[in-house]
Order: C-alpha cells, then structure tokens, then sequence
C-alpha cells in the first residue's frame, strides 16, 4: 500500500473484511488509471462503526464503501442519502464531503441490474433468499428489471414480512414474504434464485436447500464472490442449472464508488474479471497472530518465530511508518491532537502525554490509528507467498484483529516478572505502567482465549521449544487437510 502525501485515501469497511476483493479491484483502476490514491480494507466491529466513521472522515478519507454487517448502521449515521438508499433503507457507500457532511448511496440494485439480463426476470418469478441490506437492493433491482413476483426468504419470517411491507410500494413486483422453512413449497415457482446472504462465505456455512425441488430449472444467482463457486453454485452445477458468480455484481456496483472516491469513472472489462478471479485462486497463508501484554516478551518470542523461517508482519513498525514524514496518519494526527506533529512527523512523547491517562483520547488515537495497520496487515498477507505468517499485534483481542488470524499465540510471563521488566524501561513509571495496563485485555483473559501459550520467563530454550512444538503441531494440521 502506497502513495504520495497527496493521494486520495478510501476504505471499504466491514467485519470480517479478509475476504474483501475491493481493494484489488480498485487497486486494478487506479493503476489502469495512473492514478495517486488507495482503497484500504478495514476490519470494523459493529460497536465501533460509528467512531470509526468519525475518525476516518477526520484522517482525510474520501469515503467508504460497506458491507456486511454495517449497511444498516451506514445509512443511519448519514446526513445525506441518494433515492436508492432511501428506498433500500441501506447503503453500501459513504461519501465524506468537503463541508464536512456524510451521503449515503446505494449502488447495490446498479450491481445487480448490471449483471442480469432483463429477459431473465421480465415477467418471472425470483425466489430471493435473505432480507438484509443486500436483499433490499436485490428487490429494486428485480423489479426495476420487470420481476412479476418476488419470493423473500429469511431464517427470520418477521423480518421478510417487514421488508416486504416497506418495498411493496416501491415496485411493481408482487412481494411475497416468508421463512427459509417454505422453501419447498415455493421451489417448484422460481424462475430464478438469488441468494443475498452471507451463508456459504468463506467461514460461514452454506443454507442447506434441496436444489432438487426446483422443477422449473431456474437461474442461480449468489452475490457471494468469495469464494467464486460457493457451495450453493456447486450444487446448482449439480443439479444441471445455469448459475451467476457474484464477481459481476462486485465490479459493476464498486465503479460508481469508484468515481466518487478517486473522481474517474472506471470501466469494467474482461481484464478486470481475470486479475480478480486470479487472486481469488491465490493460496491463502496460515495466519498466526502473536500478542501479549506489555512486557511479556511478545517481541522476543516473535524473533523465535522469524528464526524458524516465519515471515512477521510486525504492527509496531508499521505504526512507526505510520507516524513518519509523509505517514498516513500524520494529518490525521495533527488535526485531533495539535501541537503532537514535528518537522512533518508525529513526536510520540508529546502524543503520549496527551494521551496517557486518558481513556477518550486514547480511544480517538486507536479509531484513527488501527484501521491503517490492519489494512497494512490484510495486503501483506494477500502479497505474501509463505504457507505460514505472524501478525505480531500487541493489541489483538483489543482492536479486534483476531477476526483476521487462525490461530492466537500469547506470550506470557508471571505479573512480578511483567512488572521488573517494564520498570526497567527508559522513562517508565509505574503510574505509566499501570495506565498502559489498564487498557489491555487480562493476562488470564488472553490465555484463556488464546490456541497457545508461550511461557517467556524459563529461558530461552524453553521458549524456543514451546515455538518449535506450535510450528509442528500447526504443519500437522495443515498436512491434515491438504
């Protein structure tokens, strides 16, 4: 991830974002376009949408685009909202304008329409699985391309009842509402099946239907990109039916994104589907993540890994970089916490004293800071080729980051040891090292949720052991499920 200091900065937010092809699929453009900007992927909860909005419209971001699960909470926190938002009651875009105001829009139904042939849908009727913020633009869409009845099924009856009530004077289409568990009496109608949900994503498991029910041989669509076959298109294929990846719908809907981050607008072409349909195929990495408190020896187990051979992605480093002349979170920086920025550069003992003992601060320093480097995080384990990686993050469970990792190594020690070592730090205090402490996960709590415990105060053999015994279990596993 890189750019010039004058480079437009966009993200797509949403939780997990692992699976997310839209900062390739922007990357593609802007390269296409020579042109100075980025798209960041950013792993988001849904407790911390809201601040995290705020501090990326503060960092300078051009705006967003959101998936799951935040259109909802995306359309709610706007000021402004296009027509198809509003009908939608979603959005799946955020722009940050100059004076200050969020617009929300929808480009959800122009995704879909653009990857449907009218002639499919005019006068047919769609079975459409899941009622969420996908489903509400799915409907638009269906019935803008002349649906004559559109079928809503959700694990949640209420909520397919409710959708259709609100979209039912938006279209033509009738609107019919129902659960998952009508689907064998609804099957035999469809002319065509769309599913909006997230099931069958890459770690969500797939809706278990009877394909065999659908007499009329219909269309399968499935928005899901990632993977490109889910588990719903193989069993489609199965059953001898046409099927529609969701890798159309991805590319035409993120080109109106695209234009109102980076003001070009783009083209979709075959070359674009192959680049993304190649990265898609990419072997993923098994992915460590490394944590611990503060003086518990994260680092020192971290050069035990490296010395086995194991790439690290090192999220201290990154924040330096982040922090230095030209770093992305520099502006940022200065305009939250003023009189912090030196010589082009974050000074970090005046950004410490600002914030140290402060507890909002720090919250609006970890809004503007952790989304970069997870973004950071995300494209080096894209870019990288090792089967095995750390993500060495002293804040893992804190910012979340253990969505984005297979398994968790904690590095610990006894608190009297803990306590030594950090004391011993240049400009330490114990009043700066209780208040560091204090906004960490427990130790125990750590331990207790980690896949396995490093213990770094027997010595270095006895760490290097426990390291070696973690790296063999783990290749044994993946040796497993080759």
């Amino acid at each position: 991830m890189s750019l010039s200091g004058a480079g437009k900065v966009a993200g797509v937010v949403g939780w997990p974002i692992a699976h997310s092809l839209s900062p390739q699929l922007h990357g593609y453009w802007l390269q296409d376009l020579k042109l100075d900007g980025v798209l960041v992927p950013l792993a988001v909860r849904q407790e911390d949408f809201a601040a995290v909005i705020a501090a990326l419209k503060r960092a300078g971001f051009t705006g967003v685009n959101v998936t799951v699960p935040h259109k909802e909470a995306a359309f709610a926190i706007a000021d402004d909202r296009d027509a198809a938002a509003e009908a939608a009651g979603a959005a799946n875009l955020l722009v940050f304008h100059e004076n200050g105001r969020i617009e929300a829009r929808n480009t959800d139904a122009v995704g879909l329409t653009e990857s449907l042939r009218a002639e499919m849908v005019r006068g047919k009727e769609v079975l459409l699985l899941g009622a969420g913020g996908a489903a509400r633009g799915a409907v638009l869409a269906l019935g803008e391309l002349g649906a004559e009845k559109i079928h809503i099924l959700n694990r949640s009856a209420a909520k397919a009842v409710d959708l259709a009530k609100k979209l039912q004077p938006m279209v033509k289409a009738g609107l019919i509402a129902g659960g998952l568990t009508e689907w064998a009496d609804r099957a035999g109608r469809a002319d065509l099946v769309v599913n909006t949900t997230s099931a069958g994503m890459r770690a969500n498991p797939p809706l278990e239907l009877d394909l065999t029910l659908l007499s009329k041989k219909p269309v399968m669509v499935d928005i899901i990109y990632n993977p490109l076959e889910t588990p719903l298109l193989k069993q489609a294929k199965a059953q001898g039916l046409a099927v529609i990846d969701g890798l159309g719908m991805l590319m035409h809907q993120a080109a109106p994104s695209f234009e109102a981050f980076f003001g070009v607008k783009p083209r979709v072409t075959p070359g674009l589907r192959v680049a993304l349909e190649q990265a898609l195929n990419r072997p993923e990495p098994y992915v460590i993540g490394l944590t611990g408190g503060i003086g518990m020896g994260k680092s020192e187990t971290a050069r035990l890994f490296a010395a086995e051979g194991i790439p690290i992605h090192d999220s201290d480093v990154v924040t330096a970089r982040l922090y230095g002349k030209g770093g992305l979170a520099v502006e940022a920086i200065a305009r939250a916490f003023p009189g912090v920025v030196k010589d082009g550069a974050v000074d970090r003992a005046a950004l410490s004293a600002q914030v140290i003992g402060n507890p909002d601060k720090f919250k609006q320093l970890e809004a503007l800071v952790h989304p970069l480097v997870a973004a950071e995080r995300l494209e080096y384990r894209r870019n990288t080729r090792a089967p095995i990686i750390i993500f060495d993050v002293p804040l893992l469970y804190e910012t979340g980051a253990e969505a984005e990792v297979d398994a968790v190594v904690v590095a610990t020690a006894p608190d009297q040891v803990q306590r030594e070592r950090v004391l011993a730090r240049s400009g330490m205090t114990a009043e700066k090292f209780e208040a560091l402490k204090a906004r960490q996960m427990s130790d125990a709590e750590k331990r207790q949720q980690a896949h396995y415990v490093v213990m770094t105060h027997k010595g270095l053999d006895h760490a290097r052991g426990q390291v070696r015994m973690i790296l063999a279990d783990i290749r044994a596993k993946l040796k497993q499920h080759a």
